[in-house]
């Protein structure tokens, strides 16, 4: 991917890119799951100015679909209790989106995966 003209820090945008690249081989890698993974890239692609991106897309209707379970360091504030019971929802949302987000993961690690390669 081209730099866009917008960008007036490089490295910044660069950093960005490769964040991108790392949460998409996270994922493929199963380091992360689906609702993690789509919570970090939605802010990934507010930071690069590409919300609009159909491969982040997936990911802002994944964050959209799993809002209110609990993932990642916020699964520390709930009772136990409670994480048993949306485990199952998480289970379900993970499954139903798994194909989706992978194909969009790897789609992003290639249009942003260059940066890696230059710096």
């Amino acid at each position: 991917m081209d730099k866009p003209d917008w960008v007036t820090n490089e490295a910044s945008w660069i950093k960005t890119c490769k964040k991108v690249v790392a949460r998409a081989r996270d994922l493929e890698e199963n380091r992360i799951g689906v609702i993690v993974c789509a919570r970090e890239m939605c802010k990934l692609a507010f930071w690069l100015r590409a919300e609009d991106d159909q491969d982040f897309k997936v990911f802002r209707d994944i964050d959209s679909d799993s809002a209110h379970l609990p993932a990642g360091q916020e699964r520390q504030r709930w009772a136990q209790s409670a994480l048993q019971r949306e485990d199952v929802k998480i289970a379900e949302v993970e499954n139903a989106w798994h194909s989706a987000a992978i194909k969009a993961a790897q789609s992003l690690k290639q249009k942003y995966e260059s940066h890696e390669k230059h710096t």
